[in-house]
C-alpha cells in the first residue's frame, strides 16, 4: 500500500486502499509546513524531556528499592464463599 505522503504531485494514483474503501487520488501539490522556530516549540520539548527524566528516575528509584529487599511469596489457600449459597430459599 502506498503512503499518501510518498505520492508524486501532478499525477493520478491508485487504486489506494483505505479504511473507507478503494480510491483514485490526484495529488495537485505538496505543501510542506515551515520548520518551527525553536522558541515556539521549546516549552513542548522541555515538558517532554522532563517527563522522560521523571520516568527514568522513577524507574531507577523503584529498581533501587527492589534491590534492597528480598521478596518471598507464600501461597495461602483462601476459601471461596458465595454469599447466600447456604441459605434456604
Amino acid at each position: 500500500m502506498e503512503s499518501i505522503i510518498q505520492l508524486e504531485p501532478d499525477r493520478w494514483h491508485g487504486p489506494i486502499l483505505s479504511g473507507y474503501g478503494t480510491h483514485l487520488v490526484y495529488v495537485s501539490d505538496i505543501v510542506r509546513p515551515p520548520v518551527a522556530a525553536f522558541e515556539t516549540v521549546k516549552p513542548q520539548i522541555r515538558e517532554q524531556w522532563l517527563r522522560a527524566k521523571i520516568d527514568e528516575l522513577s524507574d531507577k528509584f523503584v529498581d533501587n528499592l527492589i534491590a534492597r529487599y528480598e521478596i518471598d511469596v507464600e501461597e495461602v489457600e483462601v476459601p471461596i464463599t458465595v454469599p447466600g449459597a447456604g441459605a434456604s430459599q
